[in-house]
């Protein structure tokens, strides 16, 4: 399935209670954290974390139609391995069903879940 482009700000829906409720639980809790004491470091590593979930939920809207799977493992794993041809065939039964597999990683152990069962990418 092609991607859906992205909401221009006219396509935006208007915030509703609900998500000002959710933003104020977010600046609430940043607060906390503050109040709590936490090191500059533990503000650091949650705004870095929530940069990075703000990152990702742009790139992926455009797929929020599409069921989404995430696979990890080592990037040692040769094509030979048992573990590399099972990771082949969970891939393959994943984007089968239409999924869309995640794997963060190029060429090496989760090669096979990269590419779909008929050549194209299935991967983000």
């Amino acid at each position: 399935m092609p991607p859906r482009p992205p909401p221009t700000p006219r396509d935006r829906p208007r915030p509703t209670q609900r998500s000002r409720r959710g933003s104020t639980d977010i600046v609430a809790t940043a607060n906390n954290l503050r109040r709590d004491g936490a090191s500059v470091g533990d503000l650091k590593i949650v705004a870095g974390a929530f940069k990075e979930m703000r990152r990702a939920f742009k790139v992926f809207a455009p797929y929020r139609h599409i069921r989404k799977v995430s696979t990890f493992g080592s990037a040692r794993t040769q094509p030979g391995d048992p573990v590399f041809q099972l990771r082949e065939a969970f891939a393959r039964r994943v984007a089968d069903r239409g999924f869309m597999v995640i794997t963060g990683a190029g060429p090496a152990s989760w090669k096979p879940a990269n590419v779909a069962p008929d050549g194209r990418a299935a991967s983000a």
